[in-house]
């Protein structure tokens, strides 16, 4: 068989497969792409055995004889061809290699028969939704932020856990222990997608790869996985059980204050405490109110440091003299999108979000002095 193809259209593709090739597969077939040639399409398939990727290429972009299955590693033909100045890239597959030449010379790779290759084929479902493919690979991040420093692989709080909430929109929460005593919902349109899932932190970069800059994705979620596609792929991605807390309770406790405060001064003023607190376990910030002037006041018993400093709030609803973990508020306030901040106190915790939008915000325990 006898493919040419512009090596732009062969960069693309190599770069939409590379999330789903396994650096170290169970098998080594997976390092390698299934391409199967229909009448009208090539379809490019790629596994790591749990999830999978199907780019589909129309005929016509391409020029091919003696069309036929093969398995080959599309990623080192990728790379062999990336700095060459030619367009087009000429690809000749045998029983047994796949000469890639280009007006400088060529390279022969061997492969494998792709009746070896795992059937991965992608069944889509019914019930396909639109959704703002950028809108979620956003809210994907600020998710998985939170989790990032947690290593226990077999930690529930590895795992961004997705519902549609009762007000009709995508709910993303994410903990950063199990004790959830930080974690943060993030909420997108779902334009009628009805889910319930858990996607484990390991399987985030996948998704969140395919979403990113496309305004436009169609996705369905089953008992175990996300289908998503867009015009040229359709991705399958590994999820599990929903498990997430009932967070929703915590809004349902009595409000002790509310405190509202420029985003800008509040973060830079926790910057300034951050250095002073650094070299000690001691990572509480003391919130105390004197009208309408907010004191922060933390203390590092290490290196005999004191620090007191005033903010002026937009308000104060209550007296106040509550402790939070520094690094827990500093991660509260610093992803929320607005000039300002809007924190209301409850007897356990803390909720930090935009005011009047709870499309994103984080709650934070408090600390008991």
């Amino acid at each position: 068989m006898k493919i040419t193809i512009e090596k732009h259209r062969l960069m693309v593709i190599a770069e939409a497969v590379k999330p789903f090739i396994p650096k170290n597969p169970l098998f080594p077939i997976l390092d390698n792409v299934l391409l199967k040639c229909s009448e009208d399409e090539l379809i490019f398939t790629a596994s790591d055995n749990q999830n999978a990727i199907e780019y589909h290429l129309p005929i016509t972009e391409v020029e091919i004889s003696g069309k036929k299955d093969v398995c080959f590693n599309i990623l080192m033909v990728s790379d062999y061809v990336k700095n060459i100045k030619d367009e087009n890239i000429e690809l000749y597959f045998t029983d047994n290699s796949v000469s890639v030449s280009h007006s400088s010379g060529n390279i022969d790779i061997a492969i494998e028969p792709a009746k070896d290759f795992p059937n991965r084929s992608i069944v889509v479902p019914d019930g396909l939704k639109p959704i703002n493919g950028s809108e979620l690979c956003t809210a994907l991040k600020e998710a998985a932020s939170v989790i990032e420093n947690d290593k226990n692989y077999e930690s529930k709080s590895n795992s961004v856990h997705i519902k549609t909430g009762e007000s009709g929109k995508l709910e993303l929460f994410s903990s950063n222990g199990d004790a959830y005593r930080f974690f943060s919902v993030i909420k997108v349109s779902a334009n009628g997608l009805d889910t319930k899932i858990s996607i484990h932190h390991s399987q985030l970069s996948k998704l969140i790869n395919f979403a990113f800059k496309k305004p436009l994705l169609e996705i369905v979620s089953l008992r175990d996985r996300i289908i998503a596609k867009d015009a040229n792929s359709i991705v399958s991605i590994m999820g599990g059980d929903y498990f997430a807390p009932p967070y929703e309770k915590i809004s349902e406790q009595k409000i002790l204050c509310e405190i509202e405060l420029p985003k800008e001064e509040i973060i830079n003023c926790l910057d300034r405490l951050l250095v002073s607190v650094k070299g000690t376990n001691t990572n509480t910030v003391i919130l105390q109110n004197e009208q309408d002037l907010l004191s922060l006041s933390v203390t590092n018993t290490n290196y005999g440091i004191q620090v007191k400093e005033t903010l002026k709030a937009n308000k104060v609803s209550n007296d106040i003299n509550i402790a939070f973990d520094i690094n827990q508020l500093y991660k509260s306030i610093k992803p929320i999108n607005s000039e300002i901040i809007f924190i209301e106190v409850f007897y356990t915790a803390a909720k930090v979000s935009e005011k009047d939008n709870n499309d994103a915000f984080f709650v934070t325990g408090l600390v008991k002095q």
